[in-house]
């Protein structure tokens, strides 16, 4: 659905709402018109940020632009999954494993296929090379080396110009 779409739909119907779990409402919006997204409960509120979304948006219509042929895979980014759906992603994938936001199934390198873990910001420390603290970003890390020591190519991401310039790199022989 293309944005003038959207809008059109929006404008003839202005208190169209998604409903999710726990009384959760959200309002669809254009992305290009989002910062940010406000998510309400009874009992919290909260404010989702979804840099990382877009990033992986703009990623994807880059491939699909200038690598048509070349297959690829996205995990949702952001998902607020409820207990039951946690607990159904876990009995299906496995333990400790954290794999990456995108795979692009594409050989080359003398790597079977390229792993890209995006972030909004750069998870290392201003030398470049530490990594910040976080218990997650250690798990996503792990799950790096892992694929590396299968011969994967597989890296943190957060800027698109930095993804670009990797993808022309590693698609084109």
């Amino acid at each position: 659905m293309t944005e003038s779409e959207l809008n059109e739909i929006l404008a003839k119907n202005p208190a169209l709402k998604l409903k999710g779990n726990n009384s959760v409402q959200k309002q669809i919006i254009p992305m290009n018109q989002v910062s940010e997204v406000t998510e309400t409960s009874t009992k919290s509120r909260k404010k989702y940020e979804y840099a990382e979304f877009k990033l992986q948006v703009m990623v994807c219509k880059y491939l699909q632009f200038k690598y048509p042929n070349v297959l690829f895979e996205s995990s949702p980014i952001n998902l607020n999954l409820t207990a039951s759906q946690r607990k159904m992603m876990s009995a299906i994938n496995k333990k400790n494993f954290h794999p990456p936001d995108m795979k692009i199934y594409f050989a080359n390198h003398g790597c079977h296929s390229l792993f890209l873990e995006l972030k909004k910001e750069s998870p290392y420390l201003k030398d470049g090379i530490t990594l910040k603290k976080s218990e997650h970003l250690e798990n996503q890390w792990k799950s790096i080396l892992q694929l590396r020591e299968v011969g994967y190519y597989a890296d943190f991401f957060w800027d698109f110009d930095q993804i670009k310039q990797k993808l022309n790199w590693y698609l084109e022989k």
